[in-house]
Formats: C-alpha cells, sequence, structure tokens
C-alpha cells in the first residue's frame, strides 16, 4: 500500500466521527473517487475495505463489487 493511501485511510478514520451520519455516505462515496485518484489498486482496495465500511458500501455505489479472482483449473481447448 502506498502511504498516500495509508493517509487517506487514517484520515477518513479521525473525519468520520465529525460527518452526521445520514451524509456519511455521500461523503464515503466522494472519498472514494479522492482515493480511485490517487491510483489505488485492488490489494489497496482490499486494505481499505478492512478500514471502514462506509468506504466498502460507497466503493460498492460507485464502481460495483470487486471481482474475485477465480482459480480456474481448466485447461483450454487445445489438443496436446
Amino acid at each position: 500500500m502506498t502511504d498516500d493511501i495509508q493517509v487517506l485511510i487514517e484520515a477518513w478514520s479521525k473525519l468520520k466521527n465529525y460527518i452526521p451520519s445520514k451524509d456519511r455516505l455521500d461523503a464515503a462515496i466522494a472519498y472514494v473517487n479522492l482515493i480511485d485518484e490517487y491510483g489505488a489498486e485492488e490489494p489497496e482496495w482490499q486494505e481499505v475495505f478492512s478500514h471502514s465500511t462506509h468506504l466498502h458500501q460507497a466503493y460498492k455505489e460507485v464502481f460495483g463489487e470487486i471481482e474475485e479472482n477465480e482459480d480456474d483449473d481448466s485447461y483450454d481447448d487445445e489438443d496436446y
């Protein structure tokens, strides 16, 4: 995780307490867009989600669910 993303996570943890509950999802959506502008990749998003359910919900509102990489053990249809 980049230092920038870590700072954003820490800032959200401190600032969210000053945001009225009814406005937190809207604030979280704006914050998710900010984190995205910093170039967060999937592992960083997973770290973000582990710190805040508000940010996870906001991510789902903005981008949908992160698709899990399914290990597909099947082989291509090529003959060997």
